[in-house]
């Protein structure tokens, strides 16, 4: 009998022991990880080149792109519940579509790149050189050279507003004018044109200043301001082409 308990008893010991080595909990094995370091880069899609300032959000958790276009977060990775379920990420920056995707993030790091499209036009040349139309008339040609990747036909509006002042006063007055569409450099540029007075009835003259405003149909818009050298007169971007219909003096 004595021999059987000690049998027994030695039974009991090495199951123990045995369960001890196969499950029991290793204080030596590395911790899950806390954060997920999720990094990339941000550029145009169009012209790949970096994009600075882009808004990049993971969640509630946010960071933006600097100079050369890199940005980096930390994630936190949450309880064993809240991993594996997917994260709401959305990439913003103004001028540009958005982009916005749902991921499920792996445990510690995560690179991704994004390619922004450019969805607001691109003014890019405007002049306002003065023009003696043929009738012997001082006039001021503004032409713009706008470009917008979604087409010609998603520009909606292309404007200047020019400045005028009166001599000796600081104060601006201005004269806004919507441009004309005169010639289809390719399917997504273009040219337009306006004409505006050398003065307006209040006494004021032409300024330097101006501003040129593009918008398209989703509602994105560009603005350029620009300033006329007053020794030497901006070239035109095209031979003037629209008729001699402004008043000499607009009220």
């Amino acid at each position: 009998m004595n021999a059987m308990l000690r049998m027994l008893l030695l039974f009991l010991l090495f199951f123990l022991t045995s369960c001890e080595k196969y499950v029991g909990y290793n204080l030596d094995a590395e911790p899950l990880p806390v954060t997920v370091r999720i990094s990339g880069s941000v550029r145009d899609f169009y012209t790949n080149q970096p994009l600075e300032g882009v808004r990049v959000r993971f969640g509630d958790y946010q960071t933006s792109t600097d100079q050369s276009g890199f940005y980096q977060l930390d994630y936190p990775y949450g309880t064993d519940e809240e991993r594996n379920k997917p994260v709401e990420l959305l990439v913003i920056l103004k001028k540009y579509l958005p982009f916005h995707e749902s991921v499920i993030l792996p445990p510690i790091t995560y690179i991704r790149d994004f390619r922004l499209v450019r969805g607001a036009p691109i003014i890019q040349k405007v002049v306002l050189p003065p023009f003696t139309t043929n009738s012997g008339r001082q006039i001021y040609v503004c032409q713009a050279q706008v470009k917008d990747y979604q087409g010609v036909v998603d520009i909606q509006l292309v404007e200047a507003l020019v400045y005028y002042q009166f001599p000796g006063n600081p104060h601006l007055s201005k004269y806004r004018k919507e441009l004309t569409l005169v010639y289809e450099l390719s399917d997504t540029t273009a040219y337009y044109e306006g004409i505006f007075p050398p003065f307006l009835s209040d006494g004021s003259t032409i300024y330097r200043r101006y501003e040129i405003y593009a918008v398209n149909r989703s509602g994105l818009a560009d603005t350029l301001v620009a300033l006329r050298s007053p020794t030497q007169p901006d070239t035109f971007l095209f031979t003037p082409v629209l008729d001699d219909t402004i008043p000499e003096i607009v009220p």
